[in-house]
């Protein structure tokens, strides 16, 4: 998500639960990601049948999910993790905006 965006910032994730998704319903579809580290795409996830009635449950899902299972990422720890993969050549400094690469340690 770093990778994509305008400019580097800290962030919140949430790993849901993939069995507490499923048990409301919801249709999870494994579906190749729009990802600069392309070894990563495959890590995606929809949700498919969202309507507002999912939303809501999505929300009940967020709600409830343990804070163990949220994790909040420094823009330090991102540039580091951003930086780690163009050196390994899993990423493109090219593919970067200039707001990101211009805090990388990295040339285009």
């Amino acid at each position: 998500m770093a990778s994509s965006s305008d400019h580097l910032q800290s962030m919140s994730l949430i790993m849901l639960d993939e069995d507490s998704v499923r048990a409301r319903e919801l249709i999870i579809n494994e579906k190749l990601g729009n990802c600069p580290i392309e070894d990563l795409a495959t890590c995606h996830r929809n949700i498919s049948n969202l309507s507002y009635k999912a939303l809501g449950d999505v929300l009940k899902i967020i709600k409830e999910t343990p804070q163990s299972r949220v994790i909040r990422k420094t823009e330090k720890y991102i540039s580091a993790l951003l930086n780690t993969a163009c050196v390994q050549g899993r990423l493109n400094p090219d593919t970067l905006s200039k707001g990101v690469r211009d805090k990388l340690n990295v040339s285009a």
